[in-house]
């Protein structure tokens, strides 16, 4: 079984859960389960020829999945694959109180809380940027 995460915006459209658990070994077959589960699902995500949608990203265990066309990137067993779709600004997925998944253009980010407003991004992670701050 692979995990997987789902952005607030397919859950406000498909009412899905934070978390799915499903049996792939591929991302194809993530999006196939997923459909089969939530109607419509499917091509939220790929297009009429079954390739990631062009804002559409998936990763797998924190590495992107590169094969768009068909979607064969493996999905070992207790993995977790995150679903996202790159909006202005990225998406953010909270995941705990204290950790939080930023999907961008450039990849995905994970923020830690230091307290009140001020969030952490360690610098092994993305390298350039230091602190983010969300009101």
């Amino acid at each position: 079984m692979a995990a997987v995460r789902f952005t607030a915006h397919l859950r406000r459209y498909f009412d899905l859960p934070d978390r799915y658990e499903v049996e792939a070994s591929t991302v194809a077959e993530v999006v196939e389960r997923l459909d089969a589960q939530w109607p419509g699902l499917g091509f939220s995500i790929t297009d009429e020829r079954g390739q990631l949608r062009q804002h559409v990203a998936v990763w797998v265990d924190g590495s992107k999945a590169r094969d768009r066309a068909t979607l064969q990137d493996a999905v070992p067993e207790g993995a977790t694959a995150d679903i996202l779709q790159a909006l202005s600004g990225g998406q953010t997925m909270a995941t705990t109180n204290d950790r939080i998944l930023i999907g961008t253009r450039k990849g995905l980010v994970e923020a830690r809380n230091t307290g009140g407003e001020s969030w952490q991004v360690p610098s092994n992670n993305l390298p350039l940027i230091d602190s983010l701050r969300f009101a």
